[in-house]
């Protein structure tokens, strides 16, 4: 995992601790008003390369991991510039976003993965500004706070919405790769679709078969391992060294549950008042409210995991319908009127249980991701989510399926029966108001951010 910051604005901030912080290396590159600046944590190779990032014809940037990547490239990110400058995505297997700047055209080429496991956001204030962090970019169009994002947040379900809480800010959306000229203004957009497959295999067998893509790096790897399903079983299958869980002290099920589990788990035993503290460092540190509390346990796990890779059961619920409404019609998180194009044309296709689950694969997929990468990326770490492999994320076999049947029966059979949790469930509603958390976020990032 890397990070970039790229801008064709005039006020270039001298300080890019939101980039330096996600690598273990940072470099800048200029090309007239063209500015890049690049960090790397070389998960793939283990050692910092940055030859690729610039030529004599382009300035190439770039965060994510390739797990198909074909022996005859050195790393992903030769593979993912020469995709880049071929305009070639549909193949790709992992999670990737990058900027490509021509040189000679002045052309700027943005692009995220179609699940969109990489946050990227841009402006288009005086020029043109891309990052997968909000820091930099806030301090160069010098953004203030949208004053309607608690609005929005309760009307439309914030938390999938496109538009940040702050002004002119917006995420890009997953699966575009859209091409700019150095005054922000759009020339070309192209959709990178996902390829669906059938894979006559079991579940066990398919994770077992993607195992060595997505542990094949020369570093230390972790897992979460909470206690649930998801991450418990991939904390199983991939044998990593660390299984990190937290226990929020006197309110989660977590500790006793992971206790029980025949891996090791080192658990985090974080108090209200820590937790507090945590949430608030959270968001001094990416400049955004956390639009789910799962951001804060992994913000904490990042904090006390040494290892560069951390694996994550993020998009279960998501491919395989582990939530309980599927089956009734609706969807939990995909009310936002911002995705009725989408979910028109979705139920217009498909029964309701699919087009719902279609439908949070696209909008809360790559918020549940944006957490994970914001979070972790903080610390140095990379979150890997072998659930959005191709062979499993866009696999037409669960595409009706509710209810995780086959990570249940592969927990049940190695664990015995699932029994709740609550590892990531924090105190938001203890903490800022008696009635809604998101209040709470909002009143904090605005006292946080009022003196800037």
């Amino acid at each position: 995992m890397c990070g970039f910051f790229v801008s064709t604005h005039v006020n270039i901030p001298k300080d890019f601790k939101d980039v330096t912080a996600r690598g273990w290396e940072t470099r800048e590159f200029f090309h007239g008003s063209y500015t890049a600046v690049q960090s790397q944590l070389p998960c793939y190779t283990g050692r910092a390369d940055f030859s690729y990032y610039e030529t004599d014809e382009f300035v190439f940037s770039y965060t994510g991991e390739i797990y198909n990547t074909p022996g005859m490239y050195d790393s992903d990110t030769q593979y993912m510039f020469a995709c880049a400058v071929c305009d070639t995505y549909s193949q790709l297997n992992g999670q990737w976003a990058f900027a490509l700047y021509s040189k000679s055209t002045g052309r700027i080429k943005i692009g995220r993965d179609p699940l969109g496991q990489i946050p990227l956001f841009i402006s288009t204030t005086d020029g043109l500004t891309v990052s997968n962090t909000l820091p930099s970019i806030v301090h160069t169009v010098q953004a203030v706070l949208e004053p309607n994002t608690l609005d929005r947040w309760y009307t439309a379900k914030h938390y999938t919405s496109t538009q940040t809480c702050w002004q002119g800010i917006r995420s890009v959306p997953p699966g575009t790769v859209t091409e700019y000229n150095t005054q922000g203004d759009t020339l070309r957009v192209q959709r990178v679709n996902r390829l669906w497959h059938t894979t006559q295999q079991d579940l066990h067998s398919v994770l077992q078969n993607i195992k060595t893509s997505y542990t094949d790096t020369p570093l230390p790897t972790a897992s979460i391992a909470s206690g649930g399903i998801d991450s418990t079983i991939i904390a199983d299958i991939f044998d990593t060294r660390f299984n990190y869980a937290i226990n929020h002290v006197g309110k989660d099920w977590v500790s006793n549950t992971v206790h029980e589990l025949d891996i090791d788990v080192c658990v985090l035993n974080i108090h209200q008042n820590e937790w507090r503290d945590y949430l608030q460092a959270l968001v001094q540190d990416t400049y955004t409210v956390p639009y789910s509390w799962s951001w804060v346990g992994y913000y904490i796990i990042g904090a006390h995991c040494p290892e560069p890779v951390l694996y994550t059961g993020e998009g279960a619920d998501e491919i395989f319908g582990g939530y309980p409404d599927y089956p009734t019609g609706t969807t939990p998180y995909s009310t936002n009127p911002e995705h009725d194009v989408q979910r028109n044309a979705l139920y217009n296709q498909h029964p309701p249980t699919i087009a719902n689950k279609l439908l949070d694969q696209s909008v809360f997929v790559p918020t549940s991701t944006t957490g994970a990468n914001l979070a972790l990326g903080c610390h140095t770490v990379e979150p890997r989510n072998p659930y959005l492999d191709n062979s499993i994320a866009n696999n037409t076999l669960y595409l009706d399926q509710t209810g995780k049947p086959e990570l249940t029966e592969l927990y049940t059979r190695r664990f015995g029966k699932p029994k709740p949790k609550q590892g990531f469930g924090g105190w938001p509603d203890q903490v800022f108001t008696q009635t809604d958390w998101r209040s709470g976020c909002w009143n904090l990032i605005q006292d946080i951010f009022s003196q800037q």
